[in-house]
C-alpha cells in the first residue's frame, strides 16, 4: 500500500479537511486542534521523522514550515494530500 493511499483509508485527512474551512483572502493562523491534524497530515504524506514548525492558512492553501534531522521545507497544499515544496533550508 503507498503512503498516499494509507492516508486516505487511515481517514486522517478526511478529518482534517473537516477543520479547514474555505479561507478567507486574509492570512490566518490555525487553532491548536488545526495544528495537530495538520501535523498528523504532514507525518502521513512526508513520513514519521517530519515535525510541523508554523502554519498559516491564506486563499484556500495551508503553507506550512516542516522540519526533518535540521533540515527545513516551506511547504504548501489545498487538499493535505498533494504537497508542494516552495523553499528547502539548512537550520
Amino acid at each position: 500500500m503507498k503512503r498516499r493511499d494509507f492516508v486516505v483509508s487511515a481517514g486522517a485527512t478526511a478529518g482534517a479537511m473537516a477543520v479547514f474551512p474555505a479561507a478567507s483572502p486574509a492570512h490566518t493562523h490555525l487553532s491548536a486542534v488545526e495544528l495537530k491534524r495538520l501535523g498528523i497530515a504532514i507525518q502521513g504524506g512526508f513520513g514519521a521523522g517530519f515535525t510541523l514548525r508554523s502554519a498559516e492558512r491564506a486563499k484556500g492553501r495551508i503553507t506550512a514550515l516542516i522540519e526533518h534531522n535540521e533540515n527545513c521545507l516551506e511547504v504548501t497544499s489545498s487538499d493535505l494530500i498533494d504537497w508542494t515544496v516552495l523553499r528547502a533550508t539548512d537550520m
